[in-house]
């Protein structure tokens, strides 16, 4: 298998791809850099017996992200920002 520079280049577009998909709007950089992260441990994981490396990385990458989606709106709907007018009370 190639280097895996080369084999960011290539599948770049991909995980742009993944992010649009999934209507992505907020952090987007975030979401590209987990996408980063789920292409190296795919590279890293992957058996060429097993099929296809551009499927594998492909089910990898948006898995991630859509876990790191879930865990954000678990946040969002779990925390609520600082009332100063409790501070008052």
């Amino acid at each position: 298998m190639e280097d895996f520079s080369a084999v960011t280049v290539e599948f770049t577009p991909m995980i742009h791809h993944i992010i649009r998909s999934l209507s992505i709007y907020k952090n987007k950089d975030d979401f590209f850099q987990i996408g980063l992260i789920a292409l190296w441990e795919s590279y890293e994981k992957f058996n060429e017996e097993n099929g296809k490396f551009s499927n594998f990385a492909y089910t990898v990458i948006k898995g991630r992200i859509i876990n790191e989606l879930k865990r954000h709106h678990k946040y969002e709907t779990h925390t609520r920002p600082f009332d100063s007018a409790i501070l008052e009370v």
